[in-house]
């Protein structure tokens, strides 16, 4: 059994996301700088996230590169996940080292389907003219990604631009003040499905907040998705077994959790 779960906002939580006071005794810190605490979660989602990793196989699947998703200190020196997907699907960590044989495969593939990044970044700068655009990166020499103003977007600029990015190969996703450009073949489904085959796994469980997340979810055995998130706030329609949580914020992590673990008991019976 697998369960594959993005992380921002389904597991792991920013100071803004979490929807209650960091000062709750609850709450743990997870990810942090020396210069401030990033993400938090509950004590008792650590505890249930701990007995996932023992019981079957925890994948952590994010956007993040691969120096963010490192960032997170509970998945170096508390719970060690085995496998873990970043940057979208473009790298699958094994043991913390990148997957040689995943690397090829998907190098290939977005050779053969998709225009190369320069091309991307190059048409993006010759369009977002004005004080919309706050910054933008490469990510790990797989997809781009731009810090943006949401309120001064020019939809119809953008519009013309994924109109444009179909013709590539790419696709983009605009989350509230991020917006991301991405190969089509770069999803993070295909990640979770070649390592289902790698680990002959018979039943898989996701969860996932954006719309970056759907392609697991609708594929995915059962799934879930918290209230908050992108998904069903844009009243995505999914199968049926895509269940949303009853809770908001950082306790949709726990629930998400015991759901899991409880589905783990039933087909352990």
């Amino acid at each position: 059994m697998i369960f594959a779960s993005d992380l921002d906002r389904t597991l792991i939580y920013s100071k803004r996301a979490c929807g209650i006071d960091l000062r709750d005794p609850r709450i743990q810190v997870v990810e942090e700088t020396p210069e401030r605490q990033i993400s938090f979660m509950t004590k008792h989602a650590i505890e249930l996230l701990r007995k996932v990793n023992q019981t079957f196989d925890l994948i952590p699947v994010s956007t993040r590169t691969v120096d963010l998703y490192n960032r997170i200190q509970l998945f170096s020196n508390g719970i060690v996940p085995k496998y873990a997907v970043v940057s979208n699907g473009g790298t699958i960590l094994i043991d913390g080292q990148a997957d040689e044989e995943w690397t090829e495969l998907l190098t290939s593939r977005l050779a053969r389907e998709s225009a190369p990044h320069h091309d991307i970044v190059k048409k993006f700068e010759d369009i977002h003219h004005g004080d919309w655009v706050l910054g933008s990166k490469i990510c790990d020499d797989l997809f781009c990604f731009a810090s943006i103003q949401d309120e001064k977007v020019p939809l119809d600029v953008l519009q013309t631009f994924g109109e444009w990015l179909a013709d590539q190969g790419w696709s983009f996703s605009l989350q509230e003040k991020k917006l991301y450009m991405l190969p089509n073949g770069l999803n993070k489904w295909a990640a979770v499905e070649y390592l289902k085959q790698k680990l002959a796994a018979s039943t898989v469980i996701t969860a996932g907040d954006s719309l970056l997340d759907v392609c697991m979810l609708e594929v995915a055995d059962y799934a879930f998705t918290p209230l908050h998130g992108e998904i069903n706030e844009k009243k995505m329609k999914l199968p049926s077994r895509v269940k949303v949580t009853s809770s908001s914020g950082i306790y949709a992590g726990e629930e998400i959790l015991e759901s899991v673990l409880e589905i783990a008991s039933r087909k352990a019976v």
